[in-house]
């Protein structure tokens, strides 16, 4: 698949992605090339930045942050970064200025939050104002807004009775979060306002993944047992697509930034399918990957499919008339 990819690569885009890679080589340490896509981490628990444009880009070289990371959450602008450090802890803000990483180590723990919590997962809102940390010892979620800024602790949430928590998501405001549940049968989509305690909204089998429309209450969230996707308007849920239309395994689910397209990756096929608020669904964009998720980039409707573990990434690009698959090599990589 790769290799058919790499061949019908024009020499425009050669040319692009050797200027990224030179661009991104003169960077000086703790710093990166411009432009950049977006940040990931490799399997030595290094982040690198995603460097080019799309249909030309390559993985760069490792910032040096002076500790491993285990998990990065990236919002589109990629002003800052949410690094978990492999030792645990509180995910570290890194923010992001003229290229240049500054670690913001105490950004979070100056709130009144006990600075021994143990996160297990962190989820950002769609332009990344917001973000939900959630604890499964301590049965709460915590919502903190002013990312890009200096964060503000805004809510703590009480989930502890209402299930195993499968999916959580943020509005870009933060008033709201929706959370999944299921004992892997029977399932349910909470939903908590304004940091008041949870309320089913609707019955569901098992909720894979949840995703805030930009700057909006409202939601998506895809059922990766009953193969189904819901918008979640008015805290109620509507089916928008099934299986019939294609989705196989909800694994990710994301939105456009104009709040018209829905993004459903399915772990089934390896595919990406598009549909419209009104359930209109296109036809599946093929892989033929291991596919881990819809990872936004500063480009709207393109995301990252895959992690990087040496192999190139591959990307699913929804801004042609006809999405495709492009992909990056690691830099220098012989193409």
């Amino acid at each position: 698949m790769i290799k058919t990819i790499v061949r019908i690569q024009s020499a425009t885009c050669l040319m692009c992605l050797a200027f990224a890679v030179s661009a991104l080589g003169q960077a000086r340490p703790g710093s990166v090339g411009q432009p950049v896509l977006s940040y990931i981490v490799d399997s030595a628990h290094q982040l690198r930045p995603l460097v080019g444009v799309v249909g030309a880009a390559s993985i760069g070289n490792p910032v040096d942050l002076g500790f491993d990371v285990a998990l990065a959450a990236v919002p589109p602008s990629h002003d800052y970064i949410l690094a978990t450090p492999s030792v645990g802890g509180w995910p570290v803000l890194l923010q992001i200025s003229s290229g240049a990483m500054t670690p913001q180590w105490t950004a979070f723990t100056q709130s009144n939050i006990d600075s021994a919590v143990i996160f297990d997962r962190v989820t950002l809102s769609p332009t990344g104002s917001s973000a939900a940390f959630y604890s499964s010892a301590q049965g709460r979620i915590y919502v903190f807004k002013n990312l890009s800024q200096s964060p503000v602790a805004y809510s703590q949430i009480d989930i502890n009775g209402i299930g195993k928590i499968t999916a959580f998501g943020v509005s870009d405001d933060g008033q709201k979060v929706g959370i999944g549940v299921s004992d892997g049968q029977i399932g349910a989509l909470y939903v908590s306002n304004n940091g008041q305690p949870p309320f089913p909204a609707a019955t569901m089998s098992h909720p894979a993944a949840i995703a805030f429309l930009r700057n909006s209450s409202n939601s998506a969230v895809a059922d990766d047992q009953q193969n189904t996707v819901y918008l979640v308007a008015g805290d109620q849920a509507f089916p928008i697509a099934s299986a019939s239309d294609g989705i196989a395994g909800p694994v990710a689910i994301a939105t456009s930034n104009d709040n018209q397209r829905v993004f459903v990756a399915s772990s089934q096929t390896g595919s990406v399918m598009t549909i419209s608020l009104s359930g209109i669904a296109t036809a599946p964009v093929y892989c033929n990957c291991n596919l881990t998720g819809l990872y936004p980039t500063n480009t709207d409707s393109v995301f990252r499919l895959t992690d990087y573990s040496g192999s190139p990434v591959l990307l699913f690009d929804a801004n042609r008339a006809a999405p495709r698959i492009t992909f990056a090599p690691a830099s220098g990589s012989q193409l």
